[in-house]
């Protein structure tokens, strides 16, 4: 049991639709792995969950909902982890395999991501954003662009967080940026990894499913080489459908209320809205948008 308390899992939910999300998603979780999982939350919803998820999280630790943390919150809600190392998990994914392998990574680095560091040549578009604008306005050789979904963390990364709670806010204060892309944690992320030596998970292929393997996902198929499904794209609906049957049977094994599953057939259908416009006005807009940037 010592061994345990060492090494747990962590989530981030504000809000009745994030418990439900985050429920499901620590139930899928504890499908696989025996070590514990926490959840960050405000004071509403840690009622909410205690009156009807009580005995679904080993730890409910409050952070004060102050609407000013906006995208910083979850750098924040890494401070108050009650484990030594850490895998933190955002609500929206379903677990759908063993995630073993993301603590057989921790060896090397205080913090370890889902992603690929990127030279200032081979330039990607991250939430609208050119990496290589980027990396040339903050002076950054190498930028880091993440999926921050799941990544590993031990109790020598709060250097890590502390510098990005600053670096963002710092970020949502530069005019320019705001003009240009989504201005979210990853792009802090991105731009400071380096300097703290972040790690990169080395799984290949990656545990997490990018929009490619979600857009064709089938139930019962061999893609248990993808556990993490992360909902930050449209997946096929029978496979949704799928998904939520299997959180209710979880529900029902743990004698709890499996409405709340149905938060994955609304989150579904806002990233089916979201999509919107079509894929080749997003690149036309990308390449305008790049353009712009450079007379910045």
């Amino acid at each position: 049991m010592i061994e345990q308390s060492k090494k747990g899992y962590l989530t981030l939910a504000f809000g009745k639709n994030f418990a439900e999300m985050a429920v499901d998603m620590a139930l899928s979780i504890k499908q696989f792995d025996s070590k514990p999982v926490s959840c960050v939350v405000d004071s509403k919803t840690k009622n909410y969950i205690n009156k009807n998820y009580e005995f679904v999280f080993d730890k409910l630790i409050e952070l004060d909902d102050n609407s000013s943390l906006g995208r910083a919150r979850k750098f924040y809600s890494t401070l108050l982890s009650p484990y030594d190392e850490t895998i933190f998990v955002d609500a929206d994914i379903i677990i759908l395999g063993k995630v073993d392998r993301l603590w057989e990574n921790t060896f090397s680095n205080h913090t370890i991501m889902i992603g690929d560091y990127l030279s200032i040549e081979k330039d990607k578009n991250h939430h609208g954003f050119s990496t290589s604008y980027l990396q040339k306005q903050f002076n950054v050789k190498k930028y880091l662009k993440t999926n921050s979904g799941c990544f590993y963390f031990n109790v020598k990364s709060k250097a890590f967080f502390k510098s990005c709670i600053e670096k963002h806010k710092l970020l949502e204060n530069h005019t320019n940026l705001n003009h240009i892309g989504f201005l979210g944690d990853e792009i802090t992320i991105g731009i400071i990894a380096e300097r703290f030596n972040v790690g990169v998970f080395n799984i290949y292929p990656s545990l997490m499913m990018w929009d490619k393997e979600l857009s064709v996902l089938q139930p019962d198929l061999k893609f248990y080489e993808f556990p993490i499904c992360h909902f930050i794209a449209p997946i096929p609906e029978i496979t949704v459908n799928w998904i939520i049957s299997k959180s209710r049977n979880r529900r029902v094994q743990n004698s709890i209320c499996t409405k709340g599953s149905k938060v994955w057939t609304e989150l579904n259908r806002s990233n089916i809205t979201n999509m919107q416009p079509l894929r080749i006005y997003e690149k036309v807009n990308f390449k305008i948008k790049k353009l712009f940037s450079k007379f910045l």
